[in-house]
């Protein structure tokens, strides 16, 4: 299958396509579930998005992309929640 330039320029802008953005939608409700105490709704979707460029940009396969970028903000606000508490 080959994707498209569009595609991939929209990858740049940080525009995910629509079944990305769902899984991201998710992804940042589960986090804001756990973290919700500690950090805004904002901050969740700025770290999760970074983390879901970051990942897109040299990423060959899209399908696990939500979850990689999940997986790194996860970490990112355990590590904040880590060092506000110690």
């Amino acid at each position: 299958m080959t994707h498209s330039p569009v595609e991939a320029a929209a990858h740049v802008r940080g525009e995910p396509p629509l079944d990305q953005k769902l899984a991201l939608d998710a992804a940042a409700a589960r986090l804001l579930r756990e973290f919700g105490d500690q950090v805004d709704e904002e901050t969740v979707d700025q770290l999760l998005h970074s983390a879901y460029d970051r990942v897109a940009s040299h990423a060959k396969v899209e399908t696990f992309l939500p979850l990689l970028a999940e997986r790194y903000t996860r970490e990112r606000l355990q590590t904040r929640a880590e060092s506000a508490s110690g």
